[in-house]
């Protein structure tokens, strides 16, 4: 009984320090995009990334 209850409480403290490092970065990912300034509108960075891509497709192409 006693080793059984030493598994569970050992289980739940790691389970613990998973949780609070899960949360930690969590918090760090949202103060990245606090810290990354203003957002931009969801079209322009489409565009951006469309042309990017077409460009990365035409080089691709021209080297055969």
């Amino acid at each position: 009984v006693s080793e059984y209850m030493r598994t569970l409480i050992q289980k739940r403290q790691q389970d613990k320090q998973e949780y609070d490092a899960a949360v930690a970065q969590f918090k760090q990912l949202i103060q990245d995009g606090i810290d990354s300034g203003p957002g931009r509108p969801w079209e322009e960075v489409r565009a951006r990334l469309d042309a990017k891509i077409l460009a990365h497709q035409k080089r691709t192409a021209a080297q055969g």
